[in-house]
Formats: structure tokens, sequence, C-alpha cells
């Protein structure tokens, strides 16, 4: 689903494990083609280790201008919550 936040700088949602191996999509989010209007509120996602599903769960912090300072993902699988933040300076 999505906020009714407009998403101004194209940020892409990623795993967070493959952002740190490609964090060079993160500072260029363009190269990965056309982003959605509005900011995800959430997603559901699986993977291949066995967990079915998840659902990722993204706050956002907007400066004066309406531009995303920090996102904050968390979602939870089987075992574990997780928590990530990305923040733009």
């Amino acid at each position: 689903t999505y906020t009714d936040i407009e998403n101004k700088f194209n940020i892409p949602i990623v795993d967070p494990e493959a952002a740190t191996a490609n964090g060079f999509l993160i500072a260029y989010p363009k190269l990965l083609g056309k982003m959605c209007k509005n900011l995800v509120k959430t997603c559901e996602t699986s993977y291949d280790n066995g967990v079915t599903s998840t659902t990722n769960i993204y706050d956002y912090e907007l400066d004066k201008d309406g531009y995303v300072t920090k996102v904050t993902e968390s979602h939870t699988d089987s075992e574990t919550q997780y928590f990530y933040s990305y923040v733009w300076e």
C-alpha cells in the first residue's frame, strides 16, 4: 500500500542486505527507472530461506519542503522483529 505523501526524490525501497551490497543504487535511485508517485506504506515480501512472507512498515520524516530526510523500516519474520533507518543529510 502507499501513503498520501508524494515521492519527490524517487526513494527506492530495497532489502537492507541488498542496500549494503548496492549502496550505489540508493545514492542514484533514478537509475532504477521511474518510481512510484507516492511513498510506500507497507510491502509484503517473500524469501527463499523458508520465511514465506513479511510485512514491512515504513515511517517517514520530512523536511519543510516535503522531501524525505529519514525512513524507518520495520518488519517481522517468523522469529524476529527488525528495524532499519536510512538518513539523508
